[in-house]
């Protein structure tokens, strides 16, 4: 049977922490994926793939093609194909050329996040399992934090909500605070990779979210709900944790479904 852990402090990344997840701040929040290459050419690259309509398997065009296609040097093309590969995107086959790995399957997780932060559309069923794999995380976030909380986690999340406020109160945008919200809750579980996980997720939805919270009457309801949640989780009740934070996640779905009509299947 499963055994919580014994809550710790989060700790800062050492050293040989994963580049994908640098922090910013001692906030929790996370920067976009950084990758040491030329940001245009792996849009273009990413751009071509997606919409040539190639099936897992196809052989892509050669590097020398590439870099004609695209009037580029084979230096900095050698370093973004590089990058993909890593990304589980292409492989690479000696003596043979590069082809196309399933997309759906093989690729990272963070290749969802770099292809948002690209400004490259994500696909209508990327976007529905990425609202319903949040839902899972945070729903259960929330119950861990409602038993593994500490006092400077419920001053942090009261602090959160008191700076929304103020935005919404200078009619502007209160996203980012949004994002510090719910992962200050995670943070609370005390679980490093839980924070990680999730953070990637509000990565990936940047976009949406602000148009989100461009509305004050939607920002307005998000703080009622977000006090709600903070009294659900003082109240160390995992159950009505879990029942709060699921109606409020379902909530901002249903927005975001309602949006969704323009964006293609696959």
């Amino acid at each position: 049977m499963f055994s919580p852990m014994r809550r710790r402090p989060l700790s800062e990344p050492g050293p040989n922490h994963n580049p994908w997840w640098r922090p910013v701040t001692g906030n929790g929040l996370h920067t976009l994926p950084s990758v040491d290459v030329d940001r245009a050419i792996l849009g273009k690259l990413l751009q071509y793939i997606r919409s040539e309509g190639l099936q897992e398997g196809a052989r892509l065009p050669s590097e020398r093609d590439f870099a004609t296609r695209l009037d580029v040097g084979r230096n900095k093309l050698r370093e973004v194909l590089s990058t993909l590969e890593t990304l589980r995107v292409i492989e690479m086959r000696p003596q043979s050329g590069m082809y196309l790995r399933q997309l759906g399957v093989d690729t990272s997780f963070e290749m969802l996040v770099l292809l948002s932060d690209l400004g490259l559309p994500l696909t209508r069923k990327e976007v529905v399992d990425s609202m319903e794999v949040r839902f899972f995380l945070e729903v259960q976030a929330i119950k861990l934090a409602a038993t593994r909380h500490t006092q400077a986690d419920l001053d942090g999340i009261a602090g959160i909500i008191e700076r929304q406020e103020a935005r919404v109160a200078d009619n502007t945008s209160s996203f980012h605070e949004d994002q510090e919200f719910h992962l200050k809750i995670v943070q609370a579980t005390g679980n490093d990779i839980f924070v990680r996980i999730t953070n990637s997720f509000f990565l990936m939805t940047m976009a949406r979210r602000k148009n989100y919270f461009s509305d004050k009457d939607r920002s307005m309801a998000s703080i009622r709900e977000h006090k709600n949640l903070l009294a659900a989780i003082q109240s160390r009740d995992p159950e009505q944790c879990a029942d709060l934070m699921g109606k409020h996640i379902t909530g901002a779905q249903a927005f975001y479904l309602d949006k969704i009509g323009g964006i293609p299947a696959d």
